[in-house]
């Protein structure tokens, strides 16, 4: 018996579903607030970032209080003192042409500002407002473009004359560890042209000599060391009173009771050594300050013939204009080309 083909099975579809992506709704108040905190890390992290292109810390501290006078005097809020990355995007260029106006176009007597400051203050601003640009935060620089006061020629620290400095270093008085500590910074300040906190950062060890050249390590500006050569009469006073008074760590040593181990301070040496030296010397502390050491130093040098390259490579600038700025007597008449023209006006 034959058996019967079993009848067809029909085949089972499985149901399609559509599953549709829900539409993307309105930003939450949460959203937002995540996205302006984010904005205001990456805003903080670039600013900390714009800081810390210096290594010196009187560096950071003036640039960071050039950009809080610039947004206080835009009455800006800020919070933990710093101004939103909203408040920072809000600013126009009229209101950099308007602060540059109001502060560096008056005269001194009408709230204005020397032309130094200016040229320094707005060259920070730009250099922020730029480096927000780089990292993407703003679309538009407000400072772009901008015309800035320009920084004198000349700076304005007063000078000394080489009969001033000498009777400044010849009135010094001899003898006790204060007096030899005195006069050696001011040996420093004079003819090394260090500038007071490199001066008070010298150590007994960063003296010494390369090849048979007397010498000293200093730490300048932005954490930089350099060697120095030392005037010969300034080696030997160094070695000579390092040596009498048994001195290691801090070459100039504050003399303050329970500072044994510590420097002076950059206000110390103006206040116990500075400002005293000029008063013995028939000038005025207010006229002139530790600077004028460094300025008379270069100027000095300049009118000795001392080639420019020279000058500058020794006093540290990475520009020859830097350092004729510090050159108080290249106006002088005799070296002015008004001196040998042919007219007479009697």
């Amino acid at each position: 018996m034959t058996d019967a083909p079993s009848p067809a099975v029909p085949a089972v579809v499985a149901p399609t579903f559509t599953v549709k992506a829900p539409s993307p709704g309105p930003a939450t108040a949460h959203d937002d607030a995540l996205a302006r905190l984010r904005d205001r890390a990456v805003f903080l992290d670039t600013r900390a970032r714009f800081l810390g292109r210096s290594t010196s810390p009187a560096t950071v501290r003036t640039y960071g209080s050039d950009l809080r006078h610039f947004f206080v005097w835009l009455g800006i809020q800020q919070l933990d003192g710093e101004p939103s990355l909203d408040e920072v995007r809000a600013v126009t260029w009229r209101d950099v042409a308007r602060y540059r106006d109001r502060f560096f176009g008056a005269k001194p007597g009408e709230g204005g500002l020397a032309l130094a400051t200016g040229a320094r203050r707005l060259s920070v601003l730009a250099t922020f407002y730029r480096t927000l640009r780089d990292a993407g935060l703003l679309a538009d620089d407000p400072t772009r473009g901008l015309a800035r006061p320009r920084a004198p020629e000349e700076g304005r620290t007063r000078g000394l004359s080489p009969d001033e400095v000498n009777r400044i270093l010849a009135a010094c008085p001899r003898g006790p560890l204060r007096a030899e500590r005195d006069r050696l910074f001011l040996g420093f300040l004079f003819f090394e042209w260090l500038r007071i906190a490199e001066a008070c950062r010298l150590r007994v060890e960063d003296t010494g000599e390369d090849q048979g050249i007397p010498v000293a390590r200093v730490r300048t500006k932005g954490a930089r060391e350099r060697t120095l050569v030392l005037r010969t009469e300034l080696a030997r006073a160094t070695v000579e009173y390092a040596r009498r008074f048994e001195l290691s760590g801090f070459l100039f040593p504050s003399l303050a009771r329970g500072r044994p181990e510590r420097p002076i301070t950059p206000d110390g040496a103006r206040r116990l050594i500075w400002a005293p030296a000029v008063r013995r010397a028939g000038l005025d502390p207010a006229l002139v300050s530790p600077h004028s050491a460094r300025v008379a130093g270069i100027t000095a040098a300049l009118v000795g013939g001392a080639a420019l390259v020279d000058v500058q490579d020794f006093a540290g600038h990475s520009r020859p204009e830097t350092t004729l700025r510090y050159h108080r007597a290249r106006r002088r008449l005799d070296r002015a080309p008004v001196a040998g023209l042919p007219f007479r006006m009697e």
